[in-house]
């Protein structure tokens, strides 16, 4: 468990790149379009496959974006809202914050 923290990048690169080969030999193997190699294609599939790639880096940059939003988001809101166990408590910022840091730590 400790080898895929250390190594996240380069194995969710991995993943991407051998799921991507096996995608496009798949379709060379039995293609749904008129068969061509990656870099000898048309045009239109030329950009299906740029479009797709586009739309593969922009899942995610926001799988990596939204959680901490999201967290930040709700972090306000209860603020807002008075929800939550530290709001309930009424503690100072200091305490407040050392607490946080210390059941984040935690998990």
């Amino acid at each position: 468990m400790i080898w895929i923290e250390d190594n996240q990048n380069i194995l969710r690169l991995s993943l991407f790149l051998g799921t991507l080969l096996l995608m496009l030999a798949w379709e060379r193997k039995s293609p749904t379009r008129d068969a061509a190699l990656f870099f000898s294609a048309t045009s239109d599939q030329l950009k299906r496959r740029a479009s797709n790639i586009g739309l593969t880096i922009l899942n995610a940059l926001l799988i990596k974006l939204l959680p901490a939003a999201t967290a930040t988001g709700a972090a306000f809101w209860a603020s807002s809202n008075n929800i939550g166990l530290f709001n309930s408590l009424e503690l100072s910022s200091a305490v407040t914050a050392a607490g946080t840091i210390l059941l984040l730590d935690l998990g």
